[in-house]
């Protein structure tokens, strides 16, 4: 095909690639096709990547800080048990327990808690042990000529709370590691020239540190509350 073929917007677009093909050279700078190209340290080792390799790796690191948050969750029931064991002498009542907060930890939300909101959520997460374990203590008692005991609301609330402490102290190390993350990047973006992600890096890394600010008021709310019952 001969230029003479080519379509005024081809020529156009040609020109554009050529132009750009230029300025690249004239800068020293290196290309994909997604853009530019730079230089980062990636299991000991130095690897050129563009914008879409820069989010790849961007969502990876986010992905392993997520997954380390998992990790240590997993740790909240053992640590609690001396409390979970407390509620009853019937297992069902445990089992129950660990159940719904089990239920709690994948639901998320714990970044989201702040000084006014944290008391209803021990509040209401309170609530939602008691009836269920109300309940359990109800059925098993029409299985026995001996009633168990009744629940002490105390104790469901002791468990409730202490557990959105442990929850929030995990969720307050994986927000601030997301914020130095978003933070580590934004310059990485901006050598590449992308200003969308720049300003991404920025509202994200922004977003965290205020989650993180306010996790770390309702961790000393809580503390204080547990001193003064001590």
């Amino acid at each position: 095909m001969s230029i003479e073929a080519l379509q005024h917007k081809e020529l156009i677009v040609i020109g554009v690639i050529i132009l750009a093909f230029i300025l690249m050279i004239k800068k020293g700078g290196k290309y994909t096709l997604f853009g530019q190209t730079l230089e980062v340290p990636i299991a000991g080792k130095k690897q050129t990547v563009d914008t879409i390799g820069l989010m790849y790796l961007m969502k990876d690191a986010c992905e392993r800080i997520e997954l380390l948050r998992k990790e240590r969750a997993e740790d909240i029931l053992p640590d609690i048990s001396y409390l979970l064991t407390g509620i009853s002498r019937l297992s069902c009542c445990m089992y129950r327990a660990e159940a719904i907060l089990n239920k709690r930890l994948y639901k998320n939300g714990f970044e989201d808690l702040t000084v006014q909101t944290v008391n209803g959520y021990i509040e209401q997460l309170n609530e939602e042990l008691y009836s269920h374990l109300q309940r359990e203590i109800h059925n098993a008692g029409r299985c026995t000529a001996h009633p168990p005991e009744p629940i002490e609301k105390s104790k469901t609330y002791a468990i409730a709370k202490e557990f959105t402490r442990r929850a929030a102290a995990i969720y307050l190390r994986e927000v601030k590691s997301k914020a130095m993350m978003y933070e580590s990047y934004q310059p990485l973006f901006e050598k590449l020239g992308d200003a969308i992600r720049v300003e991404f890096c920025k509202e994200k890394r922004e977003k965290k540190m205020k989650q993180a600010d306010a996790l770390l008021e309702v961790l000393h709310e809580l503390e204080a509350k547990k001193i003064e019952e001590v």
